[in-house]
């Protein structure tokens, strides 16, 4: 629940994003519209904003499909059998 964390990393995020665009222009176009500019980014980043467990829990999960998707799109589909989405597929449930 480190909100102000979450949301320096989230920040942090799109900035590598936009940085790689410049470094690898053939994959601005996927970036920008299956992640920064289809709402994606910002409806994650408004869950953080809001400070809401659940809310943040369905937008990640919404974030991780579009990048399994978008490595699919990039043909780097090898990069979606790394550990890290392997461990976030499923969040155990928020305490009540």
């Amino acid at each position: 629940n480190n909100w102000e964390m979450g949301i320096y990393h989230w920040d942090k995020l799109r900035d590598r994003m936009n940085t790689s665009g410049m470094k690898r222009p053939a994959r601005t176009r996927n970036i920008e519209g299956m992640f920064l500019e289809s709402g994606v980014w910002k409806s994650m980043r408004d869950a953080l904003t809001a400070k809401s467990p659940a809310r943040s829990r369905e937008e990640f999960q919404v974030v991780r499909q579009v990048c399994l998707a978008c490595h699919v799109a990039e043909k780097v589909a090898f990069l979606n059998d790394s550990s890290v989405f392997k461990r976030t597929e499923a969040f155990p449930p928020l305490d009540k």
